[in-house]
């Protein structure tokens, strides 16, 4: 039996600067969020390039903030880290929903991606 990609695949959020900067206003858990959104995607890069170092293929998921706030009262829950990693997970669940699959060939200096805040 061979491996299906999802088993190498990690799925990973990715925010505008916009939608990055709401939702650091108004996440429960915002104090913990990046000082800055460059400070995020900084991290979010290395994050990336050491999942692409080790063999791994990256999903990039798109999260709005709208979309993210709807998931949550639909669910009633509340908007923190673990719950966010859920609503990137669910959007992974549903192919139409996720953006781009990068892979180890990928050039570091194209991703655009983020760690799990």
């Amino acid at each position: 039996m061979n491996p299906q990609l999802g088993a190498y695949t990690v799925a990973m959020p990715w925010y505008s600067r916009d939608d990055f900067n709401r939702l650091a206003e108004i996440a429960q858990d915002g104090d913990s969020a990046p000082a800055s959104y460059d400070d995020w995607k900084r991290q979010a890069e290395k994050v990336a390039a050491q999942y692409l170092a080790n063999g791994k293929a990256l999903q990039l998921v798109t999260v709005h903030v709208d979309e993210l706030l709807a998931w949550l009262k639909e669910r009633d829950l509340q908007n923190t880290t673990a719950n966010r990693i859920r609503f990137v997970e669910a959007k992974v669940a549903s192919p139409d929903k996720a953006d781009t699959v990068y892979r180890s060939s990928v050039a570091e200096s194209q991703l655009g991606s983020s760690a799990s805040w």
